[in-house]
């Protein structure tokens, strides 16, 4: 069986294309406070913030939900099947989104409060808030879309087979189909939050050092020497 189709191709070169890194089109995001308004490319749009270098003070969301207990419960849900190739939906009042670096991978991450909703295939989440990493590098070496999302905030899950409710979630998730961000109330903030309580809560759960010790791997694994068969 040979991956990919041609349009989850293009849909995972566009998410290159939000962070520069080569050309295409798919990942999309739609201010519905427009009725009836139709998608459009958000990096057209509201083009997605650097995190700030200069040691600069990042803001902090002004309508930021309480934090959960540090010792709260935390669901767990990973779902990397083979040939998965349902879109993953990103859908919630407010959206903001920032890029960060670690050597040469690029991240995209957003930030998202105010009745969010996940869904890729039988899986699908509802929160309060909650944080995503999606690793740049991995999705154009593996042609996947991998989110390591942390949710906190009357979380509900259904895997497909139970509702789960629990006050913390991480959301594990990798598919070959689109990512589609859909903002509500809103349209998609172009403005780091890297310092908001929120994100240092998700990094506190190992996520973004997840996907630095991904991103390094990957990095060796393209730098191995390769041995070669002679043939005469």
């Amino acid at each position: 069986m040979r991956y990919p189709s041609f349009r989850r191709l293009a849909s995972l070169l566009a998410l290159m294309l939000v962070l520069g890194v080569c050309t295409g089109g798919g990942l999309r995001a739609q201010d519905r406070s427009a009725a009836g308004g139709a998608a459009r490319p958000w990096w057209d749009v509201f083009p997605i913030a650097p995190h700030p270098t200069n040691g600069a003070p990042t803001a902090v969301a002004p309508n930021a939900t309480p934090a959960v207990a540090a010792d709260a419960k935390i669901y767990r849900l990973q779902r990397n099947q083979r040939g998965e190739a349902k879109p993953l939906i990103l859908d919630a009042d407010e959206i903001a989104t920032w890029t960060e670096s670690f050597g040469t991978s690029e991240y995209c991450v957003l930030l998202f409060r105010g009745l969010v909703f996940v869904q890729m295939g039988i899986v699908q989440a509802r929160f309060e808030q909650g944080v995503a990493w999606i690793d740049l590098r991995y999705a154009k070496t593996t042609n996947k879309v991998h989110a390591e999302l942390y949710a906190e905030g009357k979380v509900r899950i259904d895997d497909g087979t139970a509702i789960h409710d629990y006050p913390r979630a991480i959301l594990d998730l990798t598919t070959r189909g689109e990512f589609k961000v859909n903002a509500h109330r809103v349209p998609l903030i172009r403005q780091s939050r890297a310092e908001d309580p929120l994100v240092q809560r998700g990094r506190a759960e190992g996520l973004d050092r997840d996907l630095r010790k991904r991103a390094m791997r990957l990095l060796l694994d393209c730098n191995r020497p390769r041995s070669h068969a002679n043939l005469t």
